[in-house]
């Protein structure tokens, strides 16, 4: 399920779509934040280090772009050899076959994304009030270098940070 919050400002062209998305691949999801830099307005995604929601007691790790979804190519032994076994198979263990490949091929997607989201910058999650809070105050943005810029949501009627006369509006 995806929870996506639009912000649109009254007077400037600033838009940010936040909130939470599911980036699904047939065996796995993962789950991907949304945050925006006010300093460069670059969407930054958050992933949370294994790659669902993010928890009390994991950390979370900001990118400044989403991680590879593709479905990885096998070398053509590999191939070969898939082919063989699905093309040689009774007619029952074809489709099986065919799934076990699927799988195989999301798993090392899947590994590949696990070992990439440990590369970006690593943020503290932290719980008040009953809710899990990400601790982005003291994080510098991937792009523009600047401390405590990153933001995940903003408030209804706030001040615009791109234009500082309009005003956020929010839908869901």
């Amino acid at each position: 399920m995806s929870l996506h919050v639009a912000y649109k400002c009254n007077q400037c062209d600033f838009q940010f779509l936040g909130g939470h998305g599911v980036v699904g691949l047939s065996t796995h999801r993962v789950i991907e934040t949304r945050s925006v830099c006010i300093g460069c307005f670059s969407l930054l995604p958050i992933y949370s280090e294994d790659l669902n929601y993010p928890k009390l007691g994991k950390l979370c790790f900001l990118h400044s772009q989403s991680l590879p979804s593709k479905h990885p190519v096998f070398d053509k032994a590999k191939q070969k050899a898939w082919q063989r076994r699905i093309k040689r198979a009774k007619k029952p263990f074809k489709k099986k076959l065919k799934l076990a490949l699927i799988q195989v091929k999301n798993a090392e997607i899947w590994n590949l994304m696990l070992s990439e989201v440990i590369s970006g910058t690593a943020i503290s999650v932290m719980e008040e009030e009953g809710m899990i809070q990400l601790d982005l105050t003291q994080i510098y943005c991937p792009i523009c270098n600047h401390m405590g810029t990153i933001k995940l949501n903003f408030a209804s009627n706030c001040i615009c940070p791109k234009c500082h006369q309009g005003s956020i509006t929010c839908t869901v």
